[in-house]
């Protein structure tokens, strides 16, 4: 892959796990590793608490 500076490289790794089983601090040393820049996003910042689902099944 060629990169220039106008398109550069970009790396997007997925982590799943449960709660609690590290996660965070393991993309923070894959990072770490990587010698790269961390933007990290998580799933919880797009969690909608109040939902309401209206089916007459349910």
């Amino acid at each position: 892959m060629t990169t220039t500076s106008n398109h550069p490289q970009v790396i997007f790794i997925g982590i799943a796990g449960p709660s609690g089983c590290g996660k965070t601090t393991y993309a923070k040393h894959l990072v770490e590793h990587l010698r790269s820049p961390l933007h990290l996003i998580e799933l919880d910042h797009f969690y909608i608490h109040s939902i309401t689902i209206n089916h007459p099944i349910l």
